[in-house]
């Protein structure tokens, strides 16, 4: 044998024939050797196209559409994908450029080897032997380097051959025998694949030394962004005047140089030793920037790396910061242009028609004053991220758009990425941003075609993960890490950060988080997030404060107590007939009949017609109504799940079929005409007017004609109740009629959730599920620790951490992917075998949390994978002498029993020794690891025969009732008032057209004949009430009195200080404080001046409005304001 690739020679000759040129070049001719490579790597590709039907065509032939298309993806190991991709992109290079060197040219081979060797013994009937690399195959002498031309007509010949094949198989498709035939060919090759795969053929990937590691990875990240590392000046760029201390001679080398269109530097880059700290470089880094400057006359970006861990350092605004990879020409560009070009933040007003309530103007600045700092009397960046958390219906996107505005014309940002977790939130958030900047061009990722120059992009999380990874520009990556430069989380929480992290760490962006979940409940790693203090966000306005403030409407609650729902249902409370449907439903093959069905069952396996028809009856009966009370208004009935909802729609068109099946209409993911069908819902002139809904509208719908909502799901989340609760709290002007507008919407809960929150306002805590693949590593890694306390050696802990060193060592080959080229800092040490033997407890938990949700294990076989964790976690119990195994002992047995009674198949026949064993109780009880391990090994494989158990699902229609209704407070803060406030607010609004009440609430002067008659009206059947009240009042006029008790109406109260709020420039802290003065007057009416001087004005700053006000003029017009509203409560 003469070449590393002879198993090739029969089966594939073609392929064998340019592998072999590859070979004999590899050294003398490196740049014609990763060529021919990148040829062999395409004619195999095509031939995996042209024979493997579980690939699906792309919409083209190039060799990176066919490598990208998902399918062909999944087919490959998941290790072997970042290695094709280095083949193809060197290959490139070389054709292009005319540049590689001889190791770069023996480390594509190796991958090619591997590769080909992969599909060899995959698609191979009679599997070859794939022998191991040798390097001394490869000839020291005697080939010469091709021309560039040369390879680019070889290039060219290439294409025109795979267009010419492509037409030919289509030709021969066309013909009938022929395509049978062809059939026929690819499912016998099929069969073929499916048995090799499941006997392994994967060879492991081959090490490479650290200096071609280190050059491979740093090259990699500058050329997906579009870099081309060897023109001109840019690797080992000699620079002059370092200090004297550094080098003697003043001269020095930087690692690499990155120039713009004007021949000026860009960005300076120190690569350090794999081995070393990035930061190490830094100094360095920022010594070579100081001579660029000098030499150029401009100061370069600072990056430094050791080609795992990169940082990025624009040391004239931001301190220094990690980064995933390297930024375009045109992302330098823009942040050089932007130390001359960017404004001062802090002291622009936002757009006012965009987003022009005080709390909006106030959340704004809240968050320029976040991003822009001053230092040494200079503009500097301050923190890169902020929270807002804002009720529902307040204007989160409004406010978060007029954010964008006004960055944008700062010059801080040109491309924003708004994140939602449904495809319905994206297209609303891209409809209200058009709305209010339609200057700025935008896409829905979910949609649409991503381009270059958009700047708002909408898009899910997923979307965005997958197109990190998948989108390209040319063979540069679309969204480099620099790409966005601000990006909006919308309804930032937990499961958001604990599944889609990566995105945020990906991306070098401002951040921008939005929620309407309370400031108090919002969950640790929100605050971590957006670098917030815990219950400390940016900006806070809770629904209270809007509820007061006048922009949102209240709920009103109601508890209704539903039989089954709340108590499940009892045989004995049934009647004789009913008894006798439920004995004949739920009898079991045993011939019993369960006495009781537990609550939680209704509506989950046991959908009960008459339950369902009391709840609509309650609504159509209850619900706020239109149309002069002729047409109930538009409601939401949240649903369990699909089948609840469908059978609600159902029983609604059998009690109510004038309606014609568009009353009520089911909205969920299962219909895919689901987001007209909002819109409809939206508009108050088309039906339906009832929505019944599972999941899909509990958040980001804004419909502020909703009037009723019905709770007929439990919720055990609070984020997802609040949000729920803030479906129906938008203002709607005129809607029962001109000038009567909507003042509360009502809650029909049926399922305890008012109660369940009164009691337990932080709901139930929890966290997003760990992967199975994950939870597997976890488990062996920490059994493999266990085993460490008893016997480092023992050979079963061996196994656990080979197990687990081959699962991390797979992600290296997988380093492509963005996820994993964060990680590799941490990867790359542990390919060495030899250091998971000295793995500590904090190192364990470390790699856990770190690279355990990247491992991907290569077991398409679920069945298996969870029993591998069953059976891991009990040997972790064992160990530790716990006594919760016997769970774990019953599911085996259990299974083991599942399989004998199939004793029939061939397979467990072979393995009925194992199953006989895993069914005796008394022997799990005493086995021992290697004992239970023999039987993990001979069951694993044959559990997915076990068919899987269905819940039977059952529809009754037994008399339900409703044992009564209860008021409900939801906003306790506004609902709990003091008595005697309610009753004379309660006469307020009895009398609220009486002059005196009018002007006293808006803040007009009253005269004393208006004053004496609301004295007249207010005491003239309680005289002691009048004499107690004048006794308690003293010196304090009538008027004030009134007004504390009724309050300032807030509106008045802003439109006072409206001068001040919008045409003045304040500083948040001063927004604060008057909008602090305004809340303090629409409870208590008046104010004292000496108040200014005490808390809650204190709060902000020790001396009140003298620390917060250091203008004369403007704490004299806010003194005038005040007194002139005193005296507005005082008769003149």
């Amino acid at each position: 044998m003469d070449s590393n690739f002879q198993f090739l020679r029969e089966g594939w000759p073609e392929v064998f024939q340019n592998a072999q040129q590859a070979e004999a070049h590899g050294i003398t001719a490196p740049v014609t050797s990763v060529f021919y490579s990148r040829l062999t790597l395409e004619l195999m590709v095509n031939w995996l196209y042209e024979n493997d039907g579980e690939l699906e065509a792309p919409y083209d032939t190039a060799l990176s559409s066919r490598m990208y298309e998902r399918t062909f993806r999944e087919i490959l190991p998941p290790s072997m994908y970042k290695e094709l991709h280095i083949i193809r992109k060197e290959g490139n290079n070389a054709v292009h450029t005319g540049k590689t060197s001889p190791y770069k040219a023996l480390a594509m081979l190796k991958y090619l080897h591997r590769f080909l060797g992969w599909c060899a013994r995959l698609y191979s009937e009679e599997r070859p032997e794939v022998p191991t690399f040798e390097d001394h195959f490869i000839p020291a002498k005697g080939t010469a380097e091709k021309s560039k031309a040369q390879l680019e007509r070889m290039q060219q010949q290439v294409e025109e051959r795979v267009e010419e094949l492509q037409k030919e198989r289509r030709r021969r498709l066309q013909a009938e025998e022929e395509a049978a035939r062809l059939k026929a060919q690819l499912e016998a090759l099929q069969a073929v694949k499916s048995q090799n795969k499941a006997a392994g053929n994967v060879l492991p990937p081959l090490p490479m030394s650290e200096k071609e590691t280190r050059e491979i990875f740093i090259d990699v990240l500058l050329r997906e962004a579009g870099w081309d590392i060897d023109a001109p000046n840019v690797r080992e760029y000699p620079v002059e005047g370092l200090p004297v201390a550094v080098n003697k001679t003043g001269r020095g080398n930087a690692d690499y140089v990155l120039w713009g269109q004007n021949g000026k530097p860009l960005a300076v880059i120190e690569a350090k030793r794999t081995s070393k700290e990035a930061y190490q470089g830094q100094h360095q880094a920022e010594l070579y920037a100081n001579c660029l400057e000098r030499m150029h006359g401009q100061r370069p970006i600072i990056f430094f790396t050791n080609g795992y861990d990169n940082w990025i350092w624009d040391d004239t605004f931001y301190s220094a910061r990690p980064i995933s990879g390297f930024l375009t020409r045109e992302e330098l560009q823009l942040l050089i242009d932007r130390r001359q070009s960017r404004q001062d933040i802090r002291t622009l007003r936002p757009n006012t028609e965009i987003a022009g309530r005080h709390y909006q103007m106030e959340g704004i600045q809240r968050v320029m004053e976040t991003f822009a700092k001053e230092a040494d009397g200079q503009l500097r960046g301050g923190k890169r991220s902020a929270l807002i958390v804002m009720a529902t219906g307040a204007g989160k996107t409004r406010t978060a758009a007029a954010i964008v505005e006004l960055l944008s014309k700062a010059n801080w940002v040109k491309r924003v990425l708004f994140l939602a977790d449904r495809s319905a939130l994206v297209k609303q958030a891209k409809k209200a941003f058009k709305q209010h900047t339609p200057h700025l061009s935008a896409i829905d990722l979910t949609q649409e075609k991503e381009e270059t120059d958009t700047r708002l992009v909408f898009s899910t999380y997923p979307t965005m993960m997958n197109r990190i990874d998948g989108a390209r520009s040319g063979d540069a990556r679309l969204f480099t890490p620099g790409h966005f430069d601000l990006i909006i989380v919308d309804e930032a929480h937990r499961s958001v950060y604990q599944k889609y992290n990566a995105i945020f760490e990906y991306f070098d962006a401002l951040l921008l988080g939005l929620t309407a979940t309370p400031k108090d409940q919002a969950d640790k790693d929100t605050y971590e997030l957006f670098d917030c203090e815990v219950r400390n966000p940016t900006f806070s306005y809770d629904i209270e404060e809007a509820v007061r403030d006048g922009y949102l409407v209240p709920p009103r609650g109601e508890k209704v107590n539903l039989g089954f729902v709340r108590r499940g249902i009892h045989y004995n409370d049934l009647s004789e007939e009913e008894q006798a449907e439920y004995e004949s439903t739920f009898r079991d093959e045993a011939g019993e009949v369960p006495e009781h069905i537990d609550a939680s069952a209704i509506n989950s396996w046991l959908y009960n017609h008459d339950t369902i028809d009391k709840v609509i009856d309650h609504l159509m009966q209850k619900g706020q109504r239109v149309a002069g009370g002729d047409k109930m208004g538009k409601s939401i009935i949240f649903a369990k799940n699909h089948k609840h909802a469908k059978l609600i729609e159902q029983r609604f068109d059998k009690l109510y079929p004038q309606y014609g099946s568009k009353f009520c209409r089911v909205i969920d993911n299962y219909d895919r005409f689901a987001q007209q069908l909002i819109e409809d819902l939206s508009d108050i002139n088309k039906y339906p007017q009832i929505a019944v809904s599972v999941d899909m509208l509990d958040t980001g719908i804004d419909i502020p004609e909703l009037l009723n909502l019905v709770f007929f799901k439990p919720v055990y989340s609070r984020a997802k109740y609040w949000q729920m609760v803030g479906r129906g709290t938008r203002l709607c002007p005129d809607l029962f009629a001109p000038g009567e507008d909507k003042a509360f919407f009502y809650i029909f809960d049926f399922c305890g959730n008012l109660e369940f929150f009164e009691h337990n306002p932080d709901g139930l805590q929890t966290n997003v599920p760990l992967r199975l693949s994950h939870r597997i590593f976890q488990a062996r890694l920490q059994l493999a620790q266990l085993i460490k306390q008893q016997d480092p050696a023992d050979t079963f802990r061996q196994e656990q951490l080979d197990f687990c060193h081959s699962a991390v060592s797979a992600l290296y080959a997988q380093r492509d992917h963005f996820r994993i080229q964060m990680k590799l800092g941490e990867i790359d040490p542990l390919r060495d075998r030899a250091q998971w033997n000295k793995l500590g407890n904090s190192e364990i938990e470390r790699i856990t949390d770190s690279l355990g949700p990247l491992i991907e294990l290569d077991d398409p076989d679920e069945a298996a994978k969870r029993f591998d964790l069953l059976m891991h976690e009990l040997y972790a119990l064992r160990i530790s002498g716990d006594e919760a195994q016997e769970p774990y002992l019953r599911k085996i047995q259990r299974l083991a029993g599942q399989l004998a009674g199939m004793h029939n198949i061939p397979a467990i026949q072979k393995a009925m020794p194992h199953i006989q064993r895993a069914q005796d109780a008394a022997f799990l009880q005493e086995a021992t690891l290697p004992e239970l391990e023999s039987i993990r090994k001979a069951l694993r494989g044959l559990l997915h025969i076990i068919p899987r158990r269905e819940r039977k699902v059952y529809e009754t229609n037994f008399k339900d009732q409703i044992d009564g209704t209860e008021a409900a407070e939801v906003l306790r803060g506004i609902e709990s008032m003091d008595n005697y406030r309610q009753r004379v607010e309660r006469y307020v609004r009895e009398n609220k057209e009486h002059i005196a009440i009018q002007k006293l609430r808006t803040n007009q002067p009253i005269t004393a004949a208006e004053l004496q008659e609301l004295e007249r009206l207010l005491f003239e059947d309680d005289p002691v009430a009048r004499e107690a009240l004048e006794k308690e009042l003293g010196d304090q006029p009538l008027g004030a009195f009134i007004r504390s008790l009724v309050g300032l109406d807030t509106r008045a109260a802003k439109e006072a200080f409206a001068d001040l709020l919008h045409q003045s420039q304040l500083r948040a802290d001063q927004m604060t404080f008057l909008n602090r003065l305004i809340d303090y007057l629409a409870v208590n009416g008046t104010i004292q001046k000496r108040m200014l001087m005490q808390p809650p004005f204190t709060d902000l700053h020790d001396m009140g409005i003298f620390g917060i006000f250091d203008d004369d003029a403007e704490r004299a017009k806010i003194i005038r304001i005040i007194d002139a509203i005193n005296r507005n409560a005082e008769a003149g």
